[in-house]
């Protein structure tokens, strides 16, 4: 984990733990980063619900994630504010080659979104599809 402090510190709290099996370092990310595109996105959204500021959309699922790419460039590691109360925790490729180039254990990643080539594609293969 110490390889990782320098590139994520600033952007996770750092969590010692300890075990039978060991010391580790978990991390919680405090990084959000408002970069959904939610017009390209595939959401599942619950229904409208009514809360003291009015009628408030909220997200039961993302079958799709597009990002706003634009707001990833300077990015490492974040959470999105409309997913705030779940454990996803996104990160980019320089996240990624870190992880491996150190041979750190413990991560498993998913791709989520297309990366920018692909983007143009998924966009007309959707609409395409009337979503």
């Amino acid at each position: 984990m110490e390889a990782l402090r320098l590139l994520i510190g600033p952007y996770v709290e750092f969590l010692p733990m300890r075990s039978g099996d060991g010391d580790f370092t978990a991390f919680k990310v405090i990084r959000f980063v408002d970069a959904l595109d939610v017009q390209h996105s595939l959401i599942d959204w619950e229904p409208r619900r009514m809360r003291d500021e009015g009628c408030s959309r909220i997200i039961r699922q993302v079958r799709k994630y597009v990002f706003q790419q634009d707001k990833l460039a300077n990015e490492v590691i974040f959470r999105i504010p409309q997913l705030s109360t779940g454990f996803k925790v996104f990160v980019t490729d320089v996240f990624v080659r870190a992880v491996t180039a150190h041979q750190l254990l413990g991560f498993q990643f998913q791709p989520v979104c297309p990366m920018p080539d692909d983007r143009e594609r998924f966009l007309k293969k959707r609409s395409r599809n009337g979503k």
